[in-house]
């Protein structure tokens, strides 16, 4: 089993910003930047309309109603804020902002191009703990400037150390040639706690056939049609939800089990593919982005549909989950030569092995009959003949090498070409030809 896993950076470590609009527009040009603290960021109001200039709107960029929420904000206005603004140091906040006196451009699909760039800094006790620049270019329709809202997320990470933190946001307008900046403080506490467990039991997030290795959290193509050649590389993604954590001494460690379970065509279970990962999580760090990449190729497969069982255990929570996939194996080769297996089991030959590998088929049979006899001539006969309608029928191998004991515990061995078994079914060698070729082949071993 290949198992790789990753854990999302956060503070110290993540923040991204996202945008939305809710009708309306936004105007005016300020020559010195603005400044926004706590007292005043709840303030909601907008400026005043300085109108439009060459064909763009402009206004003086600020920064109203700052908040800091639990939960991702789903519109202008539309956020639970946090009351005390003291948070956890594993859980996501948000920031939820107002830019008013953005400068717009219209483009020439009749839209408003909005450009700004997002800066945020985390400090404590003067120290700078986290900091990013988030570039926010966004082209609207023009009732729908007026309203426009920015969040920025970011997680303090399961370790983040408990104390007073200050949030700096800075907003350039890129459309404004003076460089328009506004400016806006905020702060949150976060609280020594233990590492919060989920609230629900572990889950199976993703469960997906990839067409390579994956690289990455999210970084993988999704196979569309589950049929495989049977000598393709099959590659399983898996992500997991949900995982709990526990404190041991000063670090947050998780347990996890992954068990993959392959059923073949013919319904029987090959040995369980099983990994454990534990390990502690590292300062400023989540299990938010754990995933697993997982070669499930079988050896020696077969034509058919195979059943792929998944299943999760949280040795933490004590929690599991389980997933179910299929995926079909089909080659003409293995197809036919299931077919051969049948006719020969039919005509009474006791087969031991009947595999295809390197353009060779294998052929491994107890003969019914002693060696050197006329029934065990016709036997091989039966084996060769029947061989080549199979050639004929699409069988790409080069060969067919058979070797067997006969009644008497003796060892022997023949083969048959390929091209030599077309052409006798091409009428471009005789019977007798085609059965020199064969019998010349026959050895016994000592």
């Amino acid at each position: 089993m290949n198992a790789r896993y990753t854990r999302r950076q956060t503070i110290v470590a993540g923040a991204s910003l996202a945008a939305g609009t809710a009708l309306a527009g936004c105007v005016g040009i300020e020559d010195e930047p603005s400044e926004t603290s706590d007292d005043d960021a709840d303030d909601g109001t907008a400026p005043e309309d300085d109108g439009e200039t060459d064909g763009s709107r402009t206004g003086p960029l600020e920064i109203r109603n700052v908040q800091v929420t639990a939960t991702e904000p789903t519109g202008y206005g539309e956020y639970e804020p946090i009351s005390d603004r003291v948070v956890s140091g594993s859980d996501p906040i948000w920031f939820y902002l107002e830019p008013v006196g953005v400068t717009t451009v219209p483009t020439d699909d009749g839209k408003e191009r909005v450009e700004l760039s997002g800066e945020l800094t985390i400090s404590t006790d003067d120290t700078t703990v986290f900091s990013d620049s988030i570039p926010f270019e966004y082209e609207l329709p023009p009732d729908q400037v007026d309203q426009l809202y920015l969040t920025v997320k970011f997680t303090p990470g399961s370790t983040g150390e408990p104390g007073r933190y200050t949030a700096d946001i800075v907003l350039r307008d890129q459309q404004r040639e003076d460089g328009g900046e506004a400016r806006a403080t905020t702060g949150f506490r976060i609280e020594d706690d233990e590492p919060k467990r989920p609230d629900t039991d572990l889950a199976v997030d993703t469960f997906e056939f990839a067409q390579e290795r994956p690289t990455g959290y999210g970084e993988y193509t999704p196979v569309d049609e589950l049929v495989f050649d049977p000598d393709e590389t099959i590659w399983l993604y898996i992500e997991p939800a949900d995982v709990a954590l526990e404190r041991r001494g000063d670090e947050d460690w998780f347990e996890l089990d992954v068990i993959i379970t392959l059923y073949s065509p013919d319904g029987d279970d090959h040995r369980p593919i099983r990994s454990t990962e534990t390990g502690p999580v590292p300062a400023g760090q989540t299990l938010e982005d754990l995933y697993f990449a997982i070669d499930l190729s079988a050896r020696d497969p077969a034509v058919g549909e195979y059943t792929v069982e998944l299943e999760m255990i949280d040795r933490v929570a004590r929690s599991e989950a389980t997933a179910t996939r299929t995926f079909e194996i089909y080659d003409r080769d293995l197809e036919l030569l299931e077919i051969y297996r049948e006719f020969l089991e039919e005509e009474g030959i006791e087969i031991e092995r009947l595999t295809i590998r390197n353009e060779t088929i294998s052929l491994n049979y107890h003969s019914a009959y002693e060696y050197d006899t006329e029934d065990f001539g016709g036997e091989i006969g039966t084996i060769a003949g029947s061989y080549a309608v199979f050639v004929d029928e699409g069988f790409s191998a080069a060969q067919l090498r058979a070797s067997g004991t006969d009644t008497a515990d003796q060892e022997f061995a023949f083969r048959v070409e390929s091209d030599v078994a077309q052409a006798w079914i091409d009428d471009e060698i005789s019977r007798d030809e085609y059965v020199d070729h064969v019998v010349e082949s026959i050895r016994r071993r000592d």
